[in-house]
């Protein structure tokens, strides 16, 4: 028994009656985006925090005009902070352990330079790379971060940056490892572009930091910020750096007078607001040194990207 006639008008009615539920399971609209967001860090007491961090490094050097070499730099490592003491002034003392690291260096002479804590060496053969590296990812880093989600002190980095500088022609893997790169590992988790503010969309701000994406000790650059959105509980922030460093001594380089000639930086900052913290920090850069000791001319250009992403929960 037919209900009602099969017309065209019959069956669009009914399509419509049986997609009104439809609707229903579609993907939600997006939330509206906020105008304005507090950028607080918080510290959970033994909450571990796990993030993966790659650094890479490519870098031409031409030696008083003439010879010309390529040299890279990789490294990796999953990275764990653990809070273990809130301070009254609402910051907190972090621990930060290496759950694991790798480094693959291929410079202009000589051998290549792997390392990976997964790989078992053997203790009675290893070459002192091996051994200082593995010192390195044994040893960690304390930390006492402030409310605002800035470094004040940091316990263990001395001991590590030593440790490289120590290493016969290891300029280019102390200029990465050092006490710059430390502390903004920790600063990148809890205080990026800054620190804790109330801030705009569209707000502009500036900072100054030190950076080693030229693959030497840091240099001073000024970060002009500005928040790109506001949606879903993230805040993402972009900066744009620009370096202009005086002349100085570079330890890493054995004393040679340090010269920066140009540099490119863009960062972007994911910030995770209910969770108080980075949920990501990218970091591209461009620099170009030289590096001059009496009849000597060291130039470089370098391209460097850094990244650090907050694993799965």
């Amino acid at each position: 028994m037919k209900l009602f006639p099969h017309t065209p008008l019959t069956i669009a009615l009914l399509a419509l009656v049986l997609c009104a539920g439809c609707r229903e399971e579609s993907a939600p609209a997006p939330a509206p985006e906020a105008s304005s967001f507090e950028q607080a860090p918080t510290f959970e007491l033994r909450s571990p925090l796990q993030y993966e961090h790659t650094y890479t490094m490519t870098q031409k050097q031409k030696y008083n005009e003439f010879a010309e070499d390529t040299v890279s730099l990789q490294l990796a490592a999953a990275l764990r902070f653990m809070p273990t003491r809130l301070m009254g002034d609402g910051g907190a003392v972090v621990e930060l352990t290496f759950d694991r690291l790798r480094i693959d260096v291929i410079p202009a002479k000589g051998e290549r330079i792997e390392f990976d804590t997964e790989v078992d060496y053997d203790e009675t053969n290893e070459t002192p790379y091996v051994r200082a590296l593995r010192r390195i990812a044994e040893s960690g880093v304390t930390y006492e971060i402030d409310a605002v989600g800035q470094v004040i002190a940091m316990a263990g980095a001395a001991e590590m940056v030593r440790l490289v500088q120590s290493l016969p022609g290891a300029t280019l893997i102390a200029g990465v490892i050092n006490e710059a790169w430390l502390r903004g590992l920790a600063e990148d988790v809890f205080g990026p572009a800054g620190g804790a503010a109330m801030r705009d969309r569209d707000e502009h701000w500036t900072t100054d930091e030190l950076l080693t994406l030229g693959g030497f000790t840091g240099a001073d650059t000024a970060i002009d910020w500005q928040v790109r959105s506001i949606q879903n509980d993230i805040a993402v922030m972009r900066g744009d750096g620009e370096t202009s460093a005086p002349t100085k001594a570079d330890p890493a380089a054995g004393g040679a007078r340090q010269i920066v000639t140009g540099a490119v930086t863009q960062f972007e900052v994911h910030w995770d607001i209910a969770r108080g913290r980075s949920a990501s920090v990218e970091v591209q850069g461009a620099m170009s040194l030289e590096f001059r000791a009496q009849d000597f001319l060291l130039g470089t250009a370098s391209l460097a990207t850094h990244s650090l992403t907050r694993a799965a929960d």
